[in-house]
């Protein structure tokens, strides 16, 4: 048999088609791989929060942590480089302490704060939950130049302290839903605080028990509301030292009666506004040293908190025989006390009290007097009465 000799032509032709099926995968191959090289990677400067913190661990401020949920920090130390962005969602929360000492070291600087946030792209009062503090967190948390911005879903507010005390300087609080800071429970306390700035919150700044009032420090920036300022809880103040109530931009609130027994200095410029019914007892239970000394161009306010103040808006403050005699009243406003109208009530009573001095005050608009003395004497010097219902000074 012959054997056919090969067509040169047609081995070419294929030769041809071949090597361009190739070059065509090639191409495509390249190219695809190409594509697929150039995909972005996951954006590996955000971290999702997902599991709660039971070893200690610092947050980087090269990266941006996104907390959706709650998230509790337990036995452990949480620390916090300055200018770290920590975002949540709706319901997130950083819970500090709830089961196990904890310690939070959130320290920023004033050029690198430390900021937790909202992670919504148009982010309003209330659209994440705040920080909570519970009653395991040491003494030696820290948060400075620190900004809480969007919180306070929970009517507890945008930072809350629950059973524990903490330090607080140089923060800022904005755009609250309720209240800007919460000292919750009655032994939530600040450590130092100073220098901090709350503004734009949904009622008061700072929700306080009297016995911590004196920890508020010097140096805060505070802005409300008509009606807000910073609410005082019920209790008392009973200290062995002398502590001072210090002028803050804002009123403070008393919404139930508060009683004083100890040594108590309150600053020029401070303004005490009192609920219906309620009134400051002073040196009922121990000796007390009681000094409310103004100046003419910053007197001391002590008045009702009703929106249009009338006389008896509440009881007034009431002395008893513990007040030494060397406590003073000194460029006070009193006014609109002495509710009910009973013979008894006024702006000030004295109960057993003795020589403690009241002068250039400005006592008006009781309910009933001006001052009620019950077996009681004083030094007075220089007051101004007016429109006090029962007369300025029982007989």
């Amino acid at each position: 048999m012959a054997i056919l000799k090969p067509n040169n032509f047609n081995m070419k032709k294929i030769n041809y088609f071949m090597i361009l099926a190739l070059s065509v995968i090639s191409v495509v191959f390249n190219a695809c791989k190409k594509e697929e090289d150039e995909t972005p990677t996951p954006d590996d400067t955000t971290i999702t929060i997902t599991e709660h913190i039971t070893s200690s661990t610092t947050w980087l401020a090269s990266k941006t942590y996104i907390i959706n949920g709650e998230i509790y920090v337990d036995g452990c130390t949480l620390t916090i480089e300055p200018g770290t962005t920590i975002k949540f969602g709706t319901w997130g929360s950083l819970n500090f302490g709830y089961d196990g000492n904890t310690t939070l070291v959130a320290n920023g600087t004033a050029d690198k704060p430390i900021t937790f946030t909202s992670s919504a792209t148009s982010p309003v009062a209330g659209a994440w939950d705040g920080l909570y503090f519970w009653q395991y967190t040491l003494q030696n948390s820290s948060m400075t130049h620190c900004l809480i911005d969007y919180a306070g879903t929970n009517s507890r507010g945008a930072v809350c302290l629950i059973g524990c005390k903490i330090t607080f300087n140089n923060c800022t609080i904005k755009n609250a839903k309720t209240t800007g800071i919460n000292c919750d429970y009655g032994t939530a306390d600040f450590m130092s605080f100073n220098n901090n700035s709350i503004s734009n919150c949904g009622t008061h700044a700072i929700e306080i028990y009297t016995h911590s009032i004196q920890n508020i420090g010097t140096g805060n920036t505070i802005t409300c509301s008509s009606g807000y300022g910073i609410a005082v809880k019920d209790g008392s103040y009973n200290s062995t030292t002398s502590n001072t109530w210090k002028k803050q931009t804002v009123p403070y609130f008393i919404n139930s009666t508060i009683t004083i027994d100890g040594n108590l200095t309150i600053e020029a410029g401070s303004t005490f506004k009192f609920a219906a019914g309620t009134a400051m007892e002073i040196g009922y239970t121990s000796n007390t040293y009681f000094s409310a000394i103004g100046t003419t161009t910053e007197p001391i306010t002590f008045t009702t908190s009703a929106t249009s103040p009338a006389p008896g808006g509440w009881n007034g403050i009431i002395f008893y025989a513990y007040t030494q005699s060397n406590s003073k009243m000194d460029y006070c406003n009193v006014t609109y006390g002495g509710f009910n109208g009973n013979t008894n009530n006024a702006n000030i009573s004295l109960n057993d009290v003795n020589n403690m001095t009241i002068s250039n005050c400005n006592i008006s608009y009781s309910q009933a007097w001006g001052i009620y003395k019950n077996n009681s004497n004083f030094i007075d010097t220089g007051n101004t009465f007016s429109n006090n219902a029962l007369g300025n000074i029982n007989p």
